[in-house]
């Protein structure tokens, strides 16, 4: 039976993690393969006899490796990661919807918005009635505020 040698073993995983990389990026893989080249380097120079100093290399050079050449090429090439503020509510103000549950001067109803059915309150206690239309004026969790549409007719009527 013919058995790998622990310098190939080394060797085939080096090769192996880095190539992984190129599958599942994100600097960490390369580097472990990177530490077990290191260890296969170190038994082609009969510098590691045994497993358990095999083994502790492996670790201390992945460790390193990790953490001084992944953190260095990180600075050196960002990631076009861009942060950009997302506030839905700020969208949603003004929107349209229909009320499809009263909603009463001191709780809670429902409207219809985006295709679901939603919870909502009156902004300013006035009571609104199934069927009319109304506006978001903003959102508190989960809860709708909405206020009851205001057409021509009904500002002339106040």
């Amino acid at each position: 039976m013919n058995f790998v040698s622990t310098f190939e073993f080394w060797v085939g995983m080096g090769v192996l993690l880095v190539f992984l990389e190129f599958l599942a990026p994100g600097l960490i893989s390369v580097f472990i393969g990177m530490g077990a080249l290191t260890v296969a380097i170190g038994i082609h120079y009969e510098q590691l006899s045994n497993i358990f100093t095999q083994i502790i290399t492996w670790m201390g050079s992945s460790l390193f490796y990790l953490f001084t050449l992944r953190l260095l090429i990180l600075k050196l090439y960002p990631q076009a990661r861009r942060k950009t503020e997302v506030d839905e509510d700020k969208y949603l103000i003004g929107t349209k919807v229909s009320v499809i549950q009263d909603i009463p001067s001191e709780g809670e109803g429902r409207i219809r918005f985006s295709d679901s059915s939603w919870r909502a309150r009156s902004l300013d206690g006035t009571p609104i009635l199934k069927g009319e239309t109304a506006t978001i004026q903003g959102r508190d969790n989960i809860t709708y505020i909405v206020e009851l549409f205001k057409t021509a007719e009904t500002k002339e009527e106040k």
